[in-house]
């Protein structure tokens, strides 16, 4: 399998084991901080090869996603694609920096489709303001230097270098 093909192969796994773990039931004490699994594995995707995943890439998660989680159809789409956006747009800047300050960094990225989301519920659903996406955003900080080293490790497998 040429290596192009076989990063689209890996690509389309890691996403899909992000959105399943998306959806996972955790215990209750657990779900206020879970981690945006899909979020870190698109943010990573764009910000590796995003001549190969960008935006259509984030669009098409988003759009899984606001399936999986029964949302307004292009709600995830929309926030997907402005997290895409940050990333390619802080491509090199994030590279630069160490795992800490790139978590950081991420965790501060995630505030986009964080408040979006929240700002869509009170208009939409007429919902009240929650610390719930905030401990998400805590967890996803933390998850970011292993979700980086393991989908890194995957890549280079594959031998293609970030173009």
């Amino acid at each position: 399998m040429s290596p192009i093909r076989q990063i689209y192969v890996y690509a389309t796994l890691t996403t899909a084991v992000a959105i399943l773990l998306s959806i996972l039931p955790l215990p209750y004490f657990l779900t206020h901080w879970q981690v945006s699994w899909p979020h870190l594995v698109v943010v990573y995707w764009c910000i590796a090869l995003p001549h190969q995943f960008g935006i259509k890439y984030a669009w098409v998660t988003g759009l899984i996603m606001d399936l999986f989680h029964q949302d307004i159809f292009g709600q995830n789409a929309i926030l997907f694609i402005a997290l895409a956006y940050a990333a390619i747009l802080l491509r090199q800047f994030i590279l630069y920096l160490p795992a800490w300050q790139q978590a950081l960094l991420i965790g501060i990225m995630l505030l986009i489709p964080t408040t979006l989301s929240v700002w869509f519920n009170i208009i939409i659903y007429d919902t009240s303001v929650s610390w719930h996406p905030w401990g998400t955003i805590a967890s996803s900080i933390i998850a970011w230097p292993w979700v980086f080293a393991v989908l890194r490790l995957l890549r280079q497998k594959t031998q293609l270098a970030s173009r």
